[in-house]
C-alpha cells in the first residue's frame, strides 16, 4: 500500500519535454535534445561529449514558439551511454538575477506551450499521493502531470479504456482537485505495481484553470505538498 505522500522529494520538479538545444563546449559545439528541464538544470541527449564530467559548457535554447533565446552556463554532472544515446545531466551555474529571470521565463513558456515533437503538453515529473476512483477507491502515487493527463502507480489492476477520477489534495490548492479521464495504457513494473496513463476528459471552467495553475506551480516552485 502506498503512503499518501512519499518522503522522496525534489527541490524542483522536472518537466519532460523534447526541445532542441545547442551545447557549446570549450572547443567544440554540438546539437542536443532536452529530455527534461527545471529552473536549476536539465537532462539532454547530445550528439557527442563537448565537455567532461565536472566541466562547464554553455546550454543554449534558440528562440522558437514564442520563447526567447536562452543562454545559461551549466556544469556536466554526469555523461553516460543509455540505450545507444549519450545522456548528460546539467546543473545551471553562475546564474545572476537576469539569468534567473530568463530561466524562469523559459520554464513558464515550456509549461504554457507544447511538449515538443510527439508531446501535446509538457509533463511535470512529481511524486504525490493521490486517490483514484475506478470500480473502487485506490490509493496511488502520481508520477507526472500535464494539462492533458497524468500517470500514476498503484497496486491494483485497472483496464485500458476504464473511466477513472483522480483526486489531488495539496496544501497549495484551495480544495481537492478532481480530474476525470480514461485509462489509456497500463504497464506492469518490475515491482509488480501498475503504471497507469490517464488522459483527461474535456476540462472546463475552474478545473481547467486550477490544473494549469497547479502544473505551473509544480514546475517553477517545486511544490509537492
Amino acid at each position: 500500500m502506498f503512503s499518501p505522500m512519499s518522503d522522496e522529494r525534489r527541490a524542483h520538479a522536472r518537466i519532460s519535454v523534447e526541445h532542441a538545444c545547442v551545447l557549446l563546449g570549450p572547443e567544440e559545439t554540438c546539437a542536443g535534445l532536452v529530455r527534461d528541464v527545471s529552473p536549476v538544470g536539465a537532462q539532454v541527449v547530445a550528439e557527442r561529449p563537448v565537455a567532461p564530467e565536472d566541466g562547464d559548457l554553455l546550454f543554449r535554447i534558440e528562440a522558437q514558439e514564442g520563447r526567447q533565446e536562452l543562454d545559461v552556463r551549466a556544469r556536466v554532472i554526469y555523461a553516460r551511454q543509455r540505450l545507444g544515446e549519450l545522456v548528460m545531466g546539467l546543473q545551471f551555474v553562475d546564474m545572476d538575477a537576469a539569468t534567473h529571470r530568463a530561466v524562469h521565463a523559459y520554464v513558464d513558456a515550456v509549461v504554457a506551450g507544447s511538449g515538443g515533437r510527439q508531446r501535446e503538453h509538457p509533463r511535470v515529473q512529481v511524486q504525490v499521493g493521490v486517490v483514484c476512483q475506478t470500480k473502487s477507491e485506490i490509493q496511488a502515487v502520481m508520477r507526472d502531470l500535464s494539462q492533458g493527463g497524468l500517470s500514476v502507480e498503484l497496486d491494483e489492476q485497472v483496464e485500458t479504456g476504464e473511466p477513472i477520477t483522480v483526486t489531488i489534495t495539496l496544501g497549495s490548492l484551495p480544495k481537492p482537485l478532481q480530474l476525470s479521464g480514461e485509462v489509456v495504457h497500463v504497464r506492469t513494473l518490475p515491482t509488480g505495481r501498475q503504471h497507469v496513463g490517464v488522459r483527461f476528459s474535456q476540462l472546463v471552467g475552474d478545473a481547467k484553470a486550477t490544473l494549469r495553475s497547479l502544473v505551473t506551480s509544480l514546475a517553477t516552485e517545486g511544490r509537492t505538498g
